[in-house]
């Protein structure tokens, strides 16, 4: 088995209901006045971090795709871009990441880039769903063992993170991106009543399911949305960019998606 280190040093004294902040499907590059799909994609990542700054979180976790072009100049431009967050920042790698680069970039040190932390009396899990060189998800049998030794320690309720979503939004371009090992990872879920929620990135929409005992969060890109049941991968010309709070108290879990920009 695997060991992943936690990273729960300096997260774990709070006073206040501890807030979280997802961004994810960025999508990057290494010019800052690039487009992608005609979206100005670091002018909506400022505008993110902008709300980010506002709202003040305790931990922000970036769920993946962080770079379109996966080259080191993004991810270091990206890296500048959190500086103010470096403390309380967690990443996860997308598809169209580069695993290798984004370890170095951040020097995260591990050859999957899951983490655990453990805050304000939640346990919050990030697992690294990349298959390298493949769209699809892969969660892989030596984290699946480190996330079930996860859950099997300790009884907080339990936040999970991941790229992509372990349910099917009904698009076939992106269902086929399920994991091949989805069984596996649905069958860890079932053994525990810990885990909360499941919350993804990757479809670049908000969806809401639920799974075994947990509910499912897809949260909008900072970027660009696609338009969900089309039969490419058509984006919403409208679709405002967004990002995912999180609120946990004692006994609950309280989620919204807020939007920004024009």
């Amino acid at each position: 088995m695997v060991g992943f280190p936690s990273a729960a040093v300096g997260l774990t004294s709070l006073t206040q209901m501890p807030r979280v902040i997802q961004l994810t499907d960025l999508h990057l590059r290494a010019r800052l006045t690039a487009r992608v799909r005609g979206i100005p994609v670091w002018v909506t990542l400022r505008a993110a971090l902008a709300e980010v700054a506002r709202q003040a979180p305790d931990l922000l976790v970036l769920t993946g795709d962080l770079a379109d072009d996966a080259k080191q100049y993004s991810y270091r431009e990206l890296r500048e871009a959190l500086h103010d967050w470096m403390d309380r920042v967690r990443i996860l790698p997308g598809n169209h990441d580069n695993r290798d680069i984004l370890r170095a970039t951040f020097r995260l040190g591990r050859s999957t880039l899951g983490f655990a932390d453990r805050l304000g009396g939640w346990h919050l899990i990030g697992v690294d769903t990349v298959t390298p060189k493949r769209n699809r998800a892969q969660f892989g049998a030596d984290q699946l063992d480190w996330l079930a030794a996860e859950l099997a320690d300790g009884h907080e309720p339990v936040v999970l993170f991941t790229h992509h979503p372990p349910v099917s939004v009904n698009t076939w371009w992106l269902d086929r991106d399920l994991a091949r090992d989805l069984k596996q990872f649905q069958k860890i879920l079932e053994s525990t009543d810990r885990v909360r929620a499941v919350v993804c990135g990757h479809v670049h929409h908000e969806v809401f399911k639920r799974m075994a005992n947990s509910d499912v969060f897809m949260t909008p890109s900072t970027a660009y949305q696609f338009r969900l049941g089309s039969w490419w991968p058509a984006r919403i010309d409208n679709g405002r960019p967004g990002l995912r709070i999180l609120e946990l108290s004692e006994d609950s879990l309280e989620t919204q998606v807020v939007r920004f920009g024009a």
